[in-house]
C-alpha cells in the first residue's frame, strides 16, 4: 500500500500514523483485511480502508469501535509489578534476640 502511495506522491508519514491510529482502534487483522480490499479498488488510501473496516463492521452487525484515550497515570496503572520474596518478613515475627542468619 505505501509504495502504491509513494508511487502518487501521497504522504507517507500522514498514511502510516492513520494506519496506526486504524490498527489500534479496530486490531491489526481487521485492517490487513481492509487495506486488501481498498488495494483490489485501486485506492492506496487510509480513508478506503477505513471505508472497508466500516464495510466489514456493519456486514458483522457490531457497533462501532470506540477509541479509549487514557491519561498517562490511569495508562501507568497497568504496568507489571514483580513482587519481592515475602519471607523477609518472617524476622518480624521473631523476637529481636533470636533471629535467623539465614
Amino acid at each position: 500500500m505505501l509504495t502504491q502511495a509513494a508511487e502518487r506522491g501521497d504522504n507517507l508519514g500522514a498514511i502510516t500514523a492513520a494506519l496506526g491510529r486504524l490498527v489500534q482502534r479496530y486490531g491489526a487483522a481487521e485492517v490487513e483485511t481492509a487495506v486488501l480490499a481498498a488495494l483490489a479498488r485501486g485506492v492506496p488510501h487510509p480513508n478506503a480502508v477505513r471505508l472497508a473496516l466500516e464495510a466489514q463492521r456493519e456486514a458483522r452487525d457490531r457497533p462501532p469501535p470506540v477509541a479509549a484515550c487514557l491519561p498517562a497515570h490511569v495508562v501507568a496503572k497497568d504496568t507489571t509489578v514483580q513482587p519481592h520474596r515475602l519471607d523477609t518478613y518472617d524476622q518480624l515475627a521473631q523476637p529481636s534476640g533470636e533471629q535467623d542468619d539465614a
